[in-house]
């Protein structure tokens, strides 16, 4: 779900000769689009699996 109205101007820099960018209906924007906004989920394949290996790096990242 986007955050914007449907036709509101995104004032994003554009070219001199392009025509403003507005905002789309949600259904007009392809699927993977959305997509790329959840967190991908690693499968859980036991100790120093990829699973961990990625929640071991978010944590030392964060902290």
């Amino acid at each position: 779900v986007s955050i914007c109205f449907y036709s509101t101007d995104l004032a994003l820099p554009a070219y001199i000769s392009q025509d403003p960018v507005i905002a789309q209906a949600d259904g007009q924007y392809p699927e993977w689009l959305w997509m790329i906004l959840r967190s991908k989920a690693w499968p859980d394949n036991g100790t120093g699996g990829k699973a961990e290996q990625v929640q071991r790096w978010q944590e030392n990242r964060q902290g």
